[in-house]
């Protein structure tokens, strides 16, 4: 007996859910408004942290896809809280630092809800970024005309720059330096892109915001070696090997000369080279300094990720690890390094992560033709080693870049035909 062709398209139809488009574009801007959203610093609650639960909810309950996301997680969780457990890392700092990459999955999965359920959501999530970007700019202003800090963020330290809605001056860097891999790998005109790139670079000079100034400098390179691969006719890969031919060649020239990036001298090989030499080595400078901080915690966390067998320590392990007697810093109390903090903290599984991240990276290095997204996703990658040291563990928390990032990397397919809000 057949049934009528009605009933059966209802029920190849997926699963209506509760939750409508507006109130998902308004979680994603609670989420980015984190920092002065909270209420202190002794109560790091936020109206998203809040919602989180709800939305995981809704979505794990009408989607597939979701659902199995969070059997991933749980399995990549359930691996890390026992290599934690062995090294040594307390359940409480485990479980909260899981904790936020379930607010991160969770709002990795309202972008990717969005983008099926309505059709315009890529271009209106630019529309948030970039309406955050204004809000930025205009607060800045703000700050440096009337020296007020309104609205704030809860720091104790955030009168020395200009905080702009962001908890730290690495953090909005790391949010302008995504709107920027976005802005200049579009289709916008050339006195666009470079009024974004003036507003974007005069902001982080006047932070100091030096590893996100040296990443865009990495994206023009690499959007001008583009543009010739694309007169050759070469391959994107091609691009990318030439920029990081060309690097090597800038750093051996420069030596220990000092470039000048704001009121700053900055020693290039003090900077990149020797730190890099020591991090292979696992030779800690065990001396005062951001530098030097920032070297020695990778290399700690490096030591005690060799100390495992390179198992991993397990959530927040990295951060547990500082905290120990022979590891212990002076300032930094992370890594200073989200892709390293990642990889050490859940060693093998963390290489289930690039299932998502390397196949875009692929297609995008061997295009023919490369689109905007193409473009967007090599700026990034180019880009990615000076994002990823501008961060301490509150990387996990910047819904703002993770949006940039998003709108990026996301392969967003066109829309099904007749598919509506």
């Amino acid at each position: 007996m057949n049934m009528p062709a009605a009933l059966v398209a209802n029920m190849r139809r997926p699963a209506r859910m509760a939750m409508a488009p507006w109130f998902g574009y308004a979680v994603v801007w609670l989420a980015m408004g984190n920092a002065v959203l909270r209420p202190s610093a002794e109560v790091p609650v936020t109206p998203f942290y809040v919602l989180a639960p709800l939305v995981i909810v809704l979505l794990a309950s009408s989607l597939r896809w979701f659902r199995n996301w969070l059997l991933v997680f749980v399995g990549i969780a359930c691996y890390g809280l026992i290599v934690g457990k062995l090294f040594g890392v307390p359940w409480g700092m485990q479980f909260a630092h899981l904790a936020k990459y379930v607010q991160l999955l969770c709002f990795f999965g309202l972008l990717k809800w969005l983008h099926e359920v309505d059709p315009e959501a890529g271009k209106r999530l630019i529309k948030v970024a970039m309406g955050l970007t204004l809000l930025v700019f205009m607060t800045a202003l703000w700050q440096a005309l009337t020296g007020l800090e309104i609205p704030t963020v809860v720091n104790e330290e955030s009168s020395l720059w200009l905080n702009t809605l962001f908890f730290t001056p690495n953090d909005v860097a790391l949010f302008l330096g995504g709107v920027l891999c976005i802005v200049l790998a579009s289709d916008a005109s050339l006195i666009s892109k470079a009024v974004v790139l003036a507003l974007v670079t005069s902001l982080n000079l006047r932070n100091d915001a030096k590893a996100v100034l040296i990443a865009t400098a990495l994206m023009l390179a690499m959007l001008v070696i583009l543009r010739a691969c694309a007169l050759l006719r070469l391959r994107p890969w091609v691009g990318l090997s030439a920029l990081a031919g060309l690097v090597t060649l800038v750093l051996l020239y420069l030596g220990e000369d000092a470039v000048e990036i704001g009121d700053t001298e900055i020693n290039l090989l003090a900077l990149i080279i020797e730190p890099v030499q020591r991090i292979i080595n696992l030779e800690a400078y065990e001396l005062r300094g951001s530098i030097f901080d920032r070297a020695d915690a990778l290399i700690y966390g490096l030591q005690a990720f060799k100390s495992t067998g390179y198992l991993g320590l397990g959530p927040a392990g990295s951060v547990y690890a500082l905290s120990l007697p022979q590891y212990e810093l002076v300032t930094a109390q992370s890594l200073h390094n989200a892709l390293a903090e990642v990889a050490i903290e859940f060693g093998p599984t963390a290489l289930l992560v690039g299932v998502f991240v390397l196949t875009p990276l692929r297609r995008a290095l061997a295009a023919k033709r490369p689109s905007t997204a193409d473009r967007g996703r090599l700026l990034l990658i180019a880009a990615s080693p000076l994002l990823s040291v501008s961060q301490s563990s509150g990387f996990i928390s910047n819904y703002a870049f993770w949006l940039t990032a998003f709108l990026i990397w996301w392969p967003i397919r066109e829309p099904r035909p007749g598919r509506k809000i």
